[in-house]
Parts: structure tokens; sequence; C-alpha cells
């Protein structure tokens, strides 16, 4: 669990204890069932093919995340600036860049640029956001969203986050 997740659950004090002492993460992992709004039923037996290939994406989730922000800031500038590029480079790669640059068109907004420490967090942030909105009624989106961000981002595209994350996936 993102470490976002123990203050926006109001558990920080219990994430020390969670750690150390095996015995008590049964009754913690209740509360942040109930608490994140985990549906009381048992899950489905059988994943579908869009929930399948939303697990395979854990090991690159993070990057992912960081890609799908950017698609929702929408401002192709965090691309093309040296500052921001070689920040954004560190977490996704050049090659990602260019691709991410070009699969992602039109490119409609004019923002602010914030400091390029502070542009990976914010396109995570950004891109938890919108994974977040549309996920509500997806078991897998649900509990992937625990591996991200809490943070509230800008008002997140219309189009879903999985759809485009899949799409843009196979290119980065």
């Amino acid at each position: 669990m993102h470490a976002d997740w123990w203050h926006r659950l109001e558990l920080a004090r219990w994430r020390h204890d969670y750690q150390r002492h095996p015995a008590c993460r049964a009754a913690i992992d209740r509360e942040i069932v109930a608490r994140r709004g985990f549906p009381g039923r048992p899950l489905p037996g059988v994943l579908d093919g869009r929930q399948s290939a939303l697990l395979t994406l854990v090991p690159r989730l993070p990057g992912l995340i960081v890609a799908l922000g950017l698609i929702a800031l929408d401002c192709p500038d965090y691309l093309l600036v040296g500052a921001y590029r070689r920040a954004l480079a560190v977490c996704l790669g050049s090659r990602a860049c260019d691709q991410l640059l070009a699969l992602h068109r039109p490119w409609r907004g004019e923002r602010t640029l914030p400091a390029t420490a502070a542009l990976v967090s914010g396109a995570a942030a950004a891109g938890a956001h919108w994974w977040s909105r549309d996920g509500q009624g997806c078991p897998v989106c649900m509990a992937l969203a625990l591996l991200l961000p809490a943070g509230d981002g800008p008002a997140p595209p219309m189009a879903t986050a999985a759809d485009c994350l899949l799409r843009v996936e196979r290119f980065l």
C-alpha cells in the first residue's frame, strides 16, 4: 500500500505496528477494507480479460501512472522543455517521452510549469486521481489504486483511465 493511504485512511499511527507485528495485520486489513470501501462480498473466481491485462501492469504501474498523469495534465511542454523532460526521462525513459508525445494528440493544455522536482509527483498524483475516479466499480482497479498516491490531482479527462493506460502501455 502506498504511504499516502495510511494518512488518507487515518491509519498512520498503525503503520509501524502493521509492519512489525504480523498478528495485527488481519485486523488492520479489515479496517483498510472498510475505510477504502472495498466490496464486502467475495471477489469473482475468474478475472475478465481487461482485469487480467491490468494486473500484468503492476511492475510497471508507477511509470505508467506518471504517463497517464501527463496525459491528464495535457501540456506538451513537460515533454519538450529540457529540464522537465530530463526529470521525466529518469522515471519513463527518453524513448517513452518521445512516444508519449507522439501518442497523445491533440495536446490542448497551456499549464503553469511547476518546479521540475514536483513534476513527476504531480503527474503521478494526476494519474492516480484519474485512475481512482474511473476504478470505483472494478475490484482490480480499486486494489491497484492502493499502490498509487492517494492525493488529489487536476480534473481528469473524460476518457477512461484504464482504456488509456492499456493503449499507452503497449508503446512505453
